[in-house]
């Protein structure tokens, strides 16, 4: 079989070295990772990822939701017919034509021009170099990439992102959800009134004040202290330097990223996911949903209880034990003990 992870859902062959996912029955040819949803004919070294029957000309990763037509060495996305010209990544969801070099992305009618990657959403029209996306009709001046959720006309070199009316000042990337002023060189979402100090990206969902140099995100009230990104679903204290997402009360200690849903502890420098109550030992990331405890340095993702040891990422959606260092996914199956980096477990543990 080689030397592979090997994802089969159903039956199917494997040649050489690859990873393969086959949902129904399927040939393969060459070195390549390849997901067939049905019957299909694979030609070349190439991911391919084909939904219905279709042909493949060329070196390329090709996913095609209908039949269609494809030319030249491209990554190509059709989910109706269309037809492609130069070297390119191509998402077509209707008719479309394709001018020049470039990733075109196009919902309904449109024309392009220059190099560039394009999503329309309904007419519109664009000028110059850049990646537009136009959900409703607007024009477009300079060299940016320009999001318009509603008409609107843009000036300068930025980013742009517009829900609604609103005034741009300075070379920024702006998204604005209702009425808001921005100052200075700063990406802003305001999703309701806010005020903004220095340069900053800003997401404000509800009133609230801002200190210091930060990307900052509040869905409620609070306060931030340092230098940082905070993100504050309810009432919470900061202290350090980190970024700090808390979901409900908790405390932080020492300089960290914290993810907590629910009443938990933290000790040392870490990343912490805790879903439920548990404890930390050593510097790790720790993904918790039940009780468990952890030895070691490592990420530990456990659904439910479980003993780790070593250094090592684990996933153990059911109770199993674990040796060496590795990356374990264990779907099913009780007490298993792996060692070294090469393994291959049955198909079964691996269906989602």
């Amino acid at each position: 079989m080689g030397s592979c992870w090997v994802f089969i859902c159903q039956s199917g062959n494997i040649v050489g070295s690859c990873w393969v996912f086959i949902c129904q029955s399927g040939n393969i040819v060459g070195s390549c990772w390849v997901f067939i949803c049905q019957s299909g004919s694979i030609v070349g070294s190439c991911w391919v990822f084909i939904c219905q029957s279709g042909s493949i000309v060329g070196s390329c990763w090709v996913f095609i939701c209908q039949s269609g037509n494809i030319v030249g060495s491209c990554w190509v996305f059709i989910c109706q017919s269309g037809n492609i010209v130069g070297s390119c990544w191509v998402f077509i969801c209707q008719s479309g034509s394709i001018v020049g070099s470039c990733w075109v992305f196009i919902c309904q009618s449109g024309s392009i021009v220059g190099s560039c990657w394009v999503f329309i959403c309904q007419s519109g029209n664009i000028v110059g170099s850049c990646w537009v996306f136009i959900c409703q009709s607007g024009s477009i001046v300079c060299s940016c990439w320009v999001f318009i959720c509603q008409c609107g006309s843009i000036v300068c070199s930025c980013w742009v992102f517009i829900c609604q009316s609103g005034s741009i000042v300075g070379s920024c990337w702006v998204f604005i959800c209702q009425s808001g002023s921005i100052v200075g060189s700063c990406w802003v979402f305001i999703c309701q009134s806010g005020s903004i100090v220095g340069s900053c990206w800003v997401f404000i969902c509800q009133s609230g004040n801002i200190v210091g140099s930060c990307w900052v995100f509040i869905c409620q009230s609070g306060s931030i202290v340092g230098s940082c990104w905070v993100f504050i679903c309810q009432s919470g204290s900061i202290v350090g330097s980190c970024w700090v997402f808390i979901c409900q009360s908790g405390s932080i200690v020492g300089s960290c990223w914290v993810f907590i849903c629910q009443s938990g502890s933290i000790v040392g420098s870490c990343w912490v996911f805790i879903c439920q109550s548990g404890s930390i030992v050593g510097s790790c990331w720790v993904f918790i949903c039940q009780s468990g405890n952890i030895v070691g340095s490592c990420w530990v993702f456990i659904c439910q209880s479980g003993s780790i040891v070593g250094s090592c990422w684990v996933f153990i959606c059911q109770s199993g034990n674990i040796v060496g260092s590795c990356w374990v996914f264990i779907f099913l199956l009780n007490n298993i003990s792996l060692k070294g980096r090469s393994m291959y477990i049955a198909a079964a543990l691996f269906v989602y």
